[in-house]
């Protein structure tokens, strides 16, 4: 039996319905879902803006800390021109989350070292996540201090010109008196107390205001800190040789003959290879010579040496040190040396002690077979032809004095230790004597203790400069010392030594690799003294401070350097006044 049409009808019709609810109820679940995604999405495009606007304010605070750590550098610390010379003074450094940079730039001239009146751009930079901000400053320095470095010459007690005759561009200052005996003093002169004595030819001032003086401990922190140290103990305790080719390994080599034939002998030797042959001679004052007029200094006692052999005969031999001066020839004379036998190597000692007076003409060192110098002649006798052979000649100034002659000290060349690349050097002379000659400093030379007695120049040559531009060149802590050089010039010839060699430039010579250039014998630069200073002699452009007496003899002649006043070397910055430019704080664009 078939069933009836419509239940089957009815059948399917809510077979439909129930297939539609279902779509309709994953519609609705779709959009529901849809819903709550774009919320989270909305969600975290809020969290990621409030994040990024976090970030950045992150950002600019950090750039804002960098700028506070420069100034609180420059305001605690007075010599930060020279400490943090650098443009990046801090890179990355971490802060929280993020981190801060710092750079300090110069706009004038690109070189905070060089004058303290120079503004300063100080560029923080903050990072935070992705956040950057960079915030610019400029800073705007208005004083210094220290105001005795406006002076060429300034003394925290008396400046005194003793048989002075003086001469200065510049003012020269006491905190208590100046005075002149005996002396002509061609300088402006002031000081707080009185001015005594006659023959100034310039202005003069009495009770002038006390100028402020660098403090002794902040000068000395600096540059122990930043020095190299040399031991005492390393300093030699004798001069350098006087003599050029003594031991005759070059033949004739600096040697001249006198009236004679000299020629480099390999037959025979007292040592070495060769010695050096004396012939052809026609008289007693002919013989063999050497040019010492850089290297002699008036009064000095000087132990002279030799070895000679005579082929025939026991003729006597003299040395002698011939002297031409001002006031004409002279003749300083040892001898007789009789050999005891003859065609046999003897060796004799002697010592002289030659006088003159200022200028020196020349100088030399003289052998030959008469008492009397070439200047005055000698009279021939049957031997006084003879030939001879000399070897293992020595001359040297008498002394044990820790020293330092015919040497350079430079950032690339220390003949005592280890090197400073800003050539700053320090001797702690432990209450002993220290001779400085015939030599070039080129850096800071920094004496702590020496005796009183302690001499630079000590009547020879010297040349003195710093490596670093606007550092001082001499130093002297705890005691008194006196400088004293001499009128001639540091020949390089005179000592064989390259004193200009790569990076040791001189100014007006530059550098090379030869020996053959003079130096003036001064001192560019600046001098300070914790104790007294004793001039003798001297020739100087840069600027003089002491805190004990300074004392001007003989010749003095001085050109002042204001640098040292408008930009102070470490250790010599008094307090300084910082102000921010207004108007100058900017945020920086990439």
């Amino acid at each position: 039996m078939m069933k009836p049409a419509h239940n089957s009808l009815k059948k399917n019709g809510t077979r439909k319905r129930r297939g539609s609810l279902y779509v309709s109820v994953v519609m609705v679940g779709a959009i529901v879902s849809i819903l709550g995604l774009s919320a989270m999405l909305v969600a975290r495009i809020n969290r990621q803006a409030h994040d990024g606007l976090l970030d950045s304010a992150t950002a600019r605070l950090n750039a804002q800390a960098a700028l506070r750590l420069g100034m609180l550098t420059i305001e605690h610390d007075a010599d930060w021109r020279f400490r943090h010379a650098t443009v990046e003074w801090i890179s990355e450094q971490s802060l929280g989350n993020g981190s801060l940079s710092l750079e300090v730039t110069d706009p004038s001239d690109g070189d905070i070292t060089d004058a303290a009146a120079d503004p300063v751009i100080l560029t923080g930079t903050g990072r935070q996540g992705k956040a950057i901000h960079k915030t610019q400053i400029t800073l705007v320095p208005l004083h210094r201090g220290y105001d005795c470095l406006a002076s060429a010459i300034h003394s925290n007690d008396d400046v005194i010109f003793s048989g002075s005759e003086a001469t200065c561009d510049h003012r020269v200052s006491a905190n208590d008196d100046i005075k002149a005996y005996n002396s002509y003093v061609n300088v402006p002169v002031e000081a707080a107390d009185v001015v005594t004595g006659s023959y100034y030819t310039n202005t003069y001032q009495t009770g002038a205001d006390i100028r402020s003086m660098p403090i002794a401990s902040e000068v000395r922190e600096f540059y122990e800190q930043n020095g190299t140290w040399i031991d005492r103990d390393q300093l030699p305790r004798q001069f350098a040789e006087v003599v050029r080719n003594g031991n005759m390994e070059d033949a004739d080599a600096f040697w001249a003959a006198q009236e004679s034939t000299i020629i480099g002998d390999q037959s025979t030797a007292n040592s070495g290879t060769q010695c050096l042959l004396v012939t052809n001679r026609n008289d007693a004052f002919a013989g063999v010579t050497q040019d010492v007029t850089h290297l002699v200094t008036s009064g000095r006692k000087y132990d002279i040496s030799f070895a000679a052999r005579l082929p025939t005969g026991t003729t006597p031999f003299y040395v002698h040190i011939e002297i031409e001066d001002v006031d004409g020839p002279d003749d300083h004379v040892a001898g007789p040396f009789t050999p005891t036998a003859n065609n046999q190597w003897e060796r004799f000692s002697m010592t002289i002690q030659p006088w003159f007076a200022q200028p020196l003409t020349s100088a030399r060192l003289v052998i030959n077979t008469t008492p009397f110098g070439s200047s005055y002649g000698g009279s021939a006798s049957s031997s006084s032809g003879l030939d001879f052979m000399i070897d293992d000649v020595s001359m040297r100034e008498q002394g044990t004095t820790r020293c330092m002659d015919q040497i350079l000290l430079s950032p690339q060349q220390n003949p005592f230790g280890t090197t400073n690349d800003r050539g700053i050097y320090l001797i702690d002379m432990k209450g002993s004597k220290l001779i400085v000659k015939n030599s070039r400093i080129h850096g800071t030379l920094v004496i702590v203790d020496p005796a009183s007695t302690t001499a630079l120049g000590d009547g020879a040559a010297l040349a003195m400069s710093a490596a670093e531009a606007g550092l001082p060149t001499l130093i002297v802590l705890d005691q008194q010392i006196y400088i004293n050089p001499s009128e001639h010039g540091l020949v390089e010839d005179a000592v064989q030594v390259n004193f200009n060699p790569a990076g040791a430039a001189y100014p007006s010579v530059g550098s090379d690799d030869d020996m053959t250039d003079t130096f003036p014998s001064s001192i560019q630069g600046m001098i300070y003294s914790e104790d007294h200073l004793r001039i003798y002699n001297l020739t100087i452009h840069g600027a003089i401070i002491a805190h004990g007496d300074v004392d001007i003899h003989d010749a003095f002649s001085m050109t002042y350097d204001s640098r040292f006043y408008r930009n102070p070397p470490p250790g010599f910055s008094g307090p300084e006044e910082i102000r921010l430019l207004l108007g100058s704080a900017r945020r920086v664009t990439e």
